[in-house]
């Protein structure tokens, strides 16, 4: 399509009616980007990816679909440059603090709920400093039928995330990864992985966790207090010591990654479990 892709009504008519499953928009200017057509004929969809992509319009009712996309399991928007209007929020720092309680409102800011891959990487191309302080979330306002187990927000300038999770949020009940490396984190709530009862895999490298284990000890230290993490990446986060127990209760931990940090000794205790195949402390002794 001349000057780029008009993703109207017309477009995503012919995507129902071919019964199109897989669509990968990656890396092309879109124009035009329908939402209401979207949400009307996207039901033959399993994935889509507008990764890298420059969205200059968003048109339709801006409303979510009661049933979106229900086919839908895999989505990503990472690197996509959003339209001039909104791209301010790109370019500053976000400071959203002492909020509580907050009520979710799934409905209202998740369009996709049967996906189970979602990526955001690089969403504002590393231009924002995203800071969540003192936040309390209650309880949302739909029945637990959001399918989100793989989420990855690599890169989106995240230095603090400090909200105060419900355990029964059923918004995490089906988190199995978490991926936020590549961001300048300073600290994350343990609760905000305790909430997670599947969580198998956390990847938090290339961050600055040596602040939070500085300056909030007894948090940090209570961070990995899961006996579903099987993965856990900290490398590359200026760490100099690890605590005794920090990784106690990991009891099916398979990979640990250290790599590439400043470790004075090697302390922590990790005989409590048996499953342990990978110890990465390349780079990491000092």
């Amino acid at each position: 399509m001349h000057g780029g892709f008009h993703l109207t009504d017309t477009f995503w008519q012919f995507v129902k009616d071919r019964n199109v499953s897989s669509l990968d928009l990656s890396y092309n200017m879109i124009m035009d980007f329908n939402r209401t057509a979207f949400t009307e004929n996207c039901d033959s969809l399993t994935e889509i990816s507008f990764q890298g992509s420059d969205l200059f319009w968003l048109s339709g009712d801006a409303s979510p679909s009661p049933k979106p996309c229900g086919s839908l399991r895999f989505l990503d928007i990472s690197e996509i440059t959003l339209p001039k209007l909104v791209q301010s929020i790109c370019q500053i720092t976000i400071p959203i603090e002492n909020y509580f309680p907050i009520k979710i409102l799934i409905k209202k800011v998740i369009d996709f709920r049967n996906v189970e891959t979602v990526l955001f990487n690089q969403f504002c191309n590393e231009r924002s400093t995203i800071v969540l302080r003192n936040i309390t979330i209650v309880k949302e306002d739909i029945e637990c039928n959001v399918r989100w187990k793989n989420v990855s927000l690599n890169g989106v300038g995240l230095k603090e995330l400090d909200i105060q999770m419900d355990k029964n949020l059923c918004f995490d009940n089906n988190h199995t990864t978490l991926s936020l490396n590549g961001n300048i984190m300073e600290f994350i709530n343990p609760s905000v992985i305790h909430s997670m009862g599947k969580l198998d895999t956390v990847d938090l490298s290339y961050n600055n966790f040596a602040y939070m284990m500085t300056h909030n000890t007894s948090l940090f230290e209570i961070l990995f207090l899961s006996k579903t993490l099987k993965y856990i990446n900290l490398s590359y986060n200026k760490i100099t010591h690890l605590s005794h127990n920090v990784f106690s209760q990991c009891i099916y931990l398979q990979t640990l990654n250290l790599s590439g940090n400043y470790l004075e000794d090697i302390e922590f205790h990790i005989n409590q479990t048996l499953t342990m195949l990978i110890l990465d402390i390349l780079r990491s002794i000092f």
